[in-house]
């Protein structure tokens, strides 16, 4: 069934018996780190979970990447030079192939396993590892050791070649770190009551141990953002619901959303999946995915422009409840309508 506030539950029997974690947002822990080649290349700022922010220009791939950077007048022939994600393992992958860095210049490198031109051996750890760069000699150049890192943020230099290190929500790749830094990445709230069946109204907190933050949230389905309710105390849930909280503070980056699906009175002996979305991603006129709307192409049996038959994924928070209650798993998706002529009847195949 559909409910209101693009919140929907489905049941049934063959749903897959699938674990999932979530990797939570952290606060970046930096190690020592140091340049002994003076004004050298730079590991300028890196990526190590690239979910959406970029493809490769090779594969197409939302891969790990690693920017240098050259700081100085001339330029640097890296072939020779080697990339590494584990200092005790310095020469891991020899950079080869003809890369130059030009001066003032940069270099990206997409650590994707592949083991090839512009493409390491190894690929990044969003749990926290170290990044290396050493010269034809061994010799250390530059590294950055990092702690867990967040889904299309990226870490580096502010500015360019600086010995400052920033988050960025918005990372430039191959270009100048001018967007705003941040100075760490805020921790997802923590709800005093599991996700799941509830056979009655309960109230929920939510609490962060970030000193001077604050936590938003919504109840609608749509990821919470600086101007969505303030929490200021314990939230009644009475029905079933749907709450989802970030923690936001001023020079960090807002943390992960953090959703919670409360099924308040619901009895039965098959499983539960709940999807949460922003509203308008089924249901606005011109990109929901629901709807007939205004932005639509003909196909499928009708001849008019219809939303529904665009090829348009959507985001969305999935939760799975076996039968007995117990959380299977609780992920980011996208969903997508499935079906050919199936899409002009009420309910549709996702």
């Amino acid at each position: 069934m559909i409910r209101t506030k693009a919140h929907l539950l489905l049941r049934g029997r063959h749903f897959p018996s699938v674990t999932s974690s979530l990797i939570a947002a952290a606060i970046l822990v930096l190690l020592p780190r140091w340049s002994v080649v003076g004004q050298g290349v730079v590991i300028n700022e890196f990526m190590a979970a690239n979910d959406s922010t970029i493809t490769d220009p090779v594969f197409g791939e939302y891969a790990d990447w690693i920017e240098l950077y050259n700081p100085g007048p001339s330029a640097v022939v890296l072939d020779g030079y080697f990339l590494t994600d584990d200092l005790a393992e310095p020469r891991k992958w020899l950079i080869s192939g003809g890369v130059t860095i030009q001066p003032y210049g940069y270099v990206v490198f997409w650590a994707d396993g592949r083991d090839m031109r512009f493409h390491p051996s190894f690929r990044l750890s969003v749990d926290g590892e170290s990044v290396g760069l050493y010269d034809t000699d061994g010799r250390v150049v530059d590294y950055i050791s990092f702690g867990v890192q967040s889904r299309d943020i990226s870490y580096g230099r502010s500015p360019d070649g600086a010995d400052e290190l920033r988050f960025f929500a918005h990372p430039t790749p191959g270009r100048p770190n001018t967007s705003e830094g941040f100075l760490g990445i805020a921790e997802r709230p923590v709800f005093s009551a599991p996700a799941g069946f509830h056979p009655a109204a309960l109230s929920v907190e939510l609490t962060t141990g970030l000193v001077d933050a604050e936590i938003r949230f919504t109840i609608d389905g749509s990821p919470p953002e600086s101007v969505s309710t303030l929490y200021d105390g314990p939230i009644v849930v009475s029905s079933t619901t749907v709450i989802r909280a970030a923690v936001f503070k001023p020079g960090y980056v807002p943390s992960e959303v953090t959703t919670r699906t409360y099924l308040i009175g619901e009895t039965g002996s098959l499983p539960v999946v709940s999807l949460s979305t922003d509203p308008a991603n089924f249901f606005d006129d011109e990109i929901g995915i629901y709807v007939e709307g205004t932005n639509g192409i003909p196909g499928y049996c009708r001849d008019i422009p219809l939303n529904w038959n665009q090829d348009w994924e959507r985001p969305i928070h999935v939760e799975f409840f076996e039968p007995d209650g117990t959380m299977g798993f609780s992920i980011d998706a996208g969903v997508k309508l499935h079906g050919g002529c199936t899409r002009i009847y009420p309910q549709k195949s996702l």
